[in-house]
């Protein structure tokens, strides 16, 4: 616990202040996964279309936190390509719900008609009726964001929730 702590740690001190170049770079795989965890936050939160990729391919990592943390940024990041959505479905696969609404969260995020097409199917077929309300939630999301996109009168994110 004390050497998973100790690389958290150094992991924030080391991509925390560093330039944009730095935090792509550190998302090389065969680093720890400290490091790996933190930017993957980092790039989400800079929001580094850059980092896209070395994202993708994080979200199936062996560390849970790395993988969920890289999920999370592909959301922040809000890309609608393909790749980034079958990464976000990947994540919906096997037993941790915790995965599952990371994804759905990032879809819902990113919007588009791929994301909003597998929400839906979520929004039905899975398994776990929480699950399944989180999808018709982000669906609703993205589908308000793109409405909002398409007149103009900006994001939705910032808005108060809707009464049923």
């Amino acid at each position: 616990l004390a050497e998973e702590l100790a690389l958290t740690l150094h992991g924030q001190l080391m991509v925390r202040h560093a330039d944009d170049a730095a935090v792509i770079a550190a998302l090389d795989s065969e680093q720890p996964a400290g490091v790996l965890m933190e930017a993957a936050a980092e790039a989400g939160e800079r929001r580094l279309s850059e980092a896209v990729t070395k994202l993708v391919i994080l979200t199936e990592h062996s560390d849970e936190v790395v993988a969920l943390r890289s999920g999370a940024a592909l959301g922040l990041i809000g890309q609608d390509e393909e790749g980034v959505i079958r990464a976000l479905a990947r994540m919906t696969e096997g037993p941790n719900p915790e995965r599952h609404l990371i994804a759905v969260h990032a879809m819902g995020d990113i919007g588009g008609p791929r994301a909003m097409r597998y929400l839906d199917t979520l929004a039905i077929g899975h398994p776990e009726e929480g699950i399944r309300e989180a999808a018709r939630a982000a669906a609703k999301r993205a589908r308000q964001a793109d409405r909002n996109a398409d007149t103009g009168s900006g994001s939705g994110h910032d808005a108060p929730p809707e009464s049923p």
